[in-house]
């Protein structure tokens, strides 16, 4: 039949996760898989619904639609040539690509050129998207309640 490790179980109604940072840090070196949405393969959009829904937070699946609900419901985040001011838990998007912030310089992201959820820093995963791909589009902040 199979089994489940209780420490990965939780109760229904228990309180939800206070930090979605956190929990998409548990999904580093996860592998990369195109539409995925689990531990055994997630793709980027897929990481960042997965930690907001821990966090009771209801985003749509993929990246566009993501990119649109931020500008939406959060707040812009001005984008300067440096980079600076962004804060841990900031979603920056790029046409099809989106990652989450776990301090002012680190991107945490699942992208086929790791093949898996990788943390570096954001100038060199911008750069070489934008070298590859496209500049980044938008950066977002969740609201303070």
């Amino acid at each position: 039949m199979g089994w489940v490790f209780d420490g990965h179980l939780r109760a229904v109604g228990d309180p939800m996760e206070p930090d979605y940072v956190a929990v998409a840090e548990r999904f580093l070196n996860t592998p990369y898989f195109w539409g995925g949405k689990e531990s055994l393969g997630l793709d980027c959009s897929g990481l960042v619904q997965a930690s907001l829904e821990a966090a009771g937070v209801a985003a749509p699946r993929d990246t566009g639609p993501q990119e649109a609900w931020a500008k939406a419901h959060w707040e812009a985040v001005e984008m300067t040539e440096d980079l600076s001011g962004l804060q841990r838990g900031d979603l920056i998007f790029w046409p099809g690509h989106v990652g989450i912030m776990t301090d002012a310089d680190t991107l945490l992201h699942a992208n086929a050129f790791h093949m898996m959820t990788a943390a570096e820093p954001l100038r060199r995963a911008a750069k070489r998207i934008a070298h590859h791909h496209a500049p980044m589009s938008g950066i977002y902040r969740r609201r303070a309640e």
